[in-house]
C-alpha cells in the first residue's frame, strides 16, 4: 500500500519537473520512510540522488517499499494540468498496476497512469566521491553564470586557487569569459589550484533543483565528477544530489580512440599469426 498527499502542489510539480528534466523514466521507491530515486541519466555520465521525507507530506502511507516505474515525461504533462490553490493526492493501485494522481480543488480531476514495466534510466547505489574542495553558494548566481558562458561555448571550467578563490571560463572562437565569485570554499584541501571541465547543457539541468532549494553545495577534485548537493528539507534529509563526470578533451578521446584502433589492430594481427 501507498498513498500520499503533497503539502503543497507547487512543491510536487517543481519535483516532477525537476525529474523529467534529467531522465525520461525511473524507479522511484516508495518506503515507510520516505520517497528514493536513484538514476542514471541515459548517456551514463550523469546520475540524481533523490530522498524525499514522508515529513514533507500532509499524508504518507506506506507499508513496506514499493516500486513505482514511472515516466516522468508524461508524469510532468500531468502535473502541469495542475493548479495553485489544488490539493495532490498520489496512490499506488497494484491491481491495475497503475499510478494515480488526484488533484482536488473547484472540481477533482482523478488521473490513472499505467506504471511501467521495466525502466530504461538503471538504479545504482548510489554512493560517495572524494572531493577537494566544497563550495557553498546561492544556485541563482550559478544560473546566471551558465546562462552567460552559453553565449560563448558549451563547456565551462570550474577553477578554485589555494587561497579559495573560485572563478568559473568558458573559451570558444566566440571568445573567452570569466566569472569571478565572491563566494569563496569553505574547504580546500588540495596543494594547487584545482580544476576541472563539465558540460553546460547537464549543469543547466541540474540547476533546475534549485526551484526546490535556495542553497547548492558543490564538490570536486581536478579532472573528477563534480557533485551538486540541493538541501530540501536538513531536519529531515530531504535533498536531491546530482554526480557529473567531467568533461573529456576531444584532443584526448581521438588518441584513446587511435589507441585503441592500433591496440584492436595489433590483436588482429596476432590471431592471423595464431592461425597461420
Amino acid at each position: 500500500m501507498f498513498e500520499c498527499k503533497f503539502h503543497s502542489v507547487q512543491f510536487f510539480k517543481d519535483l516532477i519537473d525537476t525529474i523529467a528534466t534529467f531522465i525520461e523514466d525511473g524507479n522511484l521507491i516508495a518506503k515507510p520512510e520516505g520517497l528514493e530515486l536513484k538514476a542514471l541519466d541515459s548517456s551514463r555520465v550523469a546520475m540524481i540522488d533523490l530522498f524525499i521525507s514522508k515529513d514533507l507530506c500532509e499524508i504518507y502511507n506506506c507499508d513496506q517499499d514499493t516500486e513505482l516505474k514511472i515516466n516522468f515525461k508524461d508524469l510532468d504533462k500531468f502535473t502541469s494540468r495542475s493548479s495553485g490553490g489544488d490539493e495532490v493526492f498520489l496512490r499506488f493501485i497494484p491491481d491495475t498496476n497503475k499510478l494515480q494522481i488526484k488533484f482536488k480543488g473547484r472540481t477533482t480531476r482523478t488521473f490513472n497512469i499505467p506504471l511501467l514495466e521495466d525502466v530504461s534510466s538503471k538504479s545504482t547505489p548510489g554512493g560517495t566521491i572524494e572531493s577537494d574542495v566544497t563550495i557553498n553558494i546561492d544556485p541563482s548566481e550559478l544560473s546566471k553564470a551558465f546562462k552567460d558562458a552559453k553565449l560563448i561555448g558549451d563547456i565551462v571550467d570550474f577553477k578554485v586557487e589555494k587561497n579559495g578563490e573560485f572563478s568559473i571560463t568558458a573559451s570558444s572562437d566566440r571568445g573567452d569569459l570569466t566569472i569571478e565569485f565572491e563566494e569563496k570554499a569553505s574547504r580546500n584541501d588540495a596543494d594547487d589550484t584545482v580544476t576541472a571541465k563539465y558540460s553546460l547543457e547537464y549543469l543547466t539541468k541540474i540547476l533546475k533543483a534549485s526551484s526546490l532549494s535556495d542553497e547548492v553545495i558543490v564538490e570536486f577534485s581536478s579532472d573528477n565528477p563534480i557533485v551538486f548537493k540541493f538541501p530540501i528539507d536538513k531536519e529531515t534529509n530531504s535533498r536531491i544530489i546530482y554526480y557529473l563526470a567531467p568533461q573529456v578533451e576531444e584532443e584526448y578521446e581521438e588518441e584513446y580512440e587511435e589507441e585503441y584502433e592500433e591496440s584492436e589492430y595489433e590483436d588482429e594481427e596476432m590471431i592471423e599469426e595464431e592461425e597461420l
